[in-house]
């Protein structure tokens, strides 16, 4: 499921492909680590005020936190 998001979301913001499981991947362990000691959240690892920049209600939520990520 993930990387179908990813590749409609690649492909809808011009991104190369691979890309935002790259980022997945180094950000959060693919949702393993989803909490860091400096606080940065969720899938793609958002700063609060970053997330509220971009509309992201809950970085938890893959669909939101990769949609965001790809805007970003």
């Amino acid at each position: 499921m993930a990387q179908d998001l990813f590749a409609q979301l690649e492909k809808q913001h011009g991104l190369p492909s691979g890309l935002l499981d790259a980022v997945w991947a180094k950000e959060s362990s693919r949702g393993k680590n989803m909490r860091s000691p400096v606080g940065a959240m969720g899938h793609f690892q958002f700063m609060p005020a970053t997330a509220k920049e971009y509309g992201l209600t809950n970085p938890d939520d893959l669909n939101q936190s990769a949609g965001a990520a790809a805007r970003k």
